[in-house]
């Protein structure tokens, strides 16, 4: 599924996260969670370290359910998910050193400053130090002053990103990131995330962005209520009519 080379330009941004990442690998193994009826079922992957990798399915599918198990926010009831060789499910301690999680919902603080907001992340010397690197590689150093609500979509998503990144972790979960921005704004977050990976941080994310497709390393469906990762080649009209019988229309 190669597509566009969405690679670093910048030689900078390379050594600042040869400084800042080290392997990473996401291990799922039998995980399952269900409500009223069964959301996912039997999730078992890996992801190796450095990968672009995408999450597609119908709403309601179980996309978020998945990724908030991954980020620490919801036990599953069966199953482990690992993080670098680590069991996270044993050690609850993993998912806030190893994962920054960005949701659809906006965490940030809307009548606050950019620096403001900022500040309730990068809150001791260790992290401050890093701040300027990061705004920088999110292309946000000339914005700090100005109040969250005045940013446009695109930037309020990198600021968010900046903010789950305060604990440098090693793997970036994100739920739509693109949604609702343009064309223009969707591309300079990928190129950001394209620096993310090329130095071993590991992106998994949902989506529902042909132009994502591309840009995945991999992608995963999910198929009643199962997780299952696309051969390479899929193509888009592939994807639609699985997700079509998916959802039975």
């Amino acid at each position: 599924m190669a597509g566009k080379d969405y690679s670093v330009k910048n030689h900078t941004d390379v050594l600042i996260w040869r400084l800042l990442w080290r392997d990473a690998m996401i291990r799922l193994k039998n995980i399952s969670k269900g409500y009223e009826k069964t959301v996912i079922s039997d999730v078992t992957l890996q992801i190796e370290k450095g990968t672009r990798a995408g999450l597609i399915g119908t709403n309601g599918s179980g996309k978020t359910t998945l990724l908030s198990i991954m980020a620490g926010n919801l036990k599953p009831d069966s199953g482990e998910v690992w993080y670098d060789g680590k069991n996270a499910t044993k050690d609850s301690s993993l998912f806030s050193s190893c994962v920054g999680y960005v949701p659809q919902i906006n965490p940030l603080i809307e009548e606050l400053s950019v620096k403001d907001n900022l500040k309730l992340w990068y809150f001791d010397q260790k992290r401050r130090e890093r701040l300027p690197q990061m705004l920088s590689l999110f292309r946000l150093e000339q914005d700090t002053d100005k109040k969250v609500s005045m940013l446009s979509g695109g930037m309020k998503k990198r600021l968010s990103i900046i903010c789950s990144l305060a604990d440098q972790p090693k793997i970036l979960l994100l739920d739509e990131p693109t949604a609702a921005l343009d064309i223009v704004s969707k591309a300079e977050l990928l190129d950001c995330l394209d620096a993310y990976t090329k130095e071993g941080g590991t992106v998994f994310m949902t989506s529902h962005e042909e132009m994502e497709f591309a840009w995945f390393d991999e992608i995963y469906g999910i198929f009643k209520n199962s997780v299952e990762k696309l051969p390479q080649g899929t193509t888009v009209n592939d994807m639609v009519e699985r997700l079509r019988k998916e959802a039975d229309v």
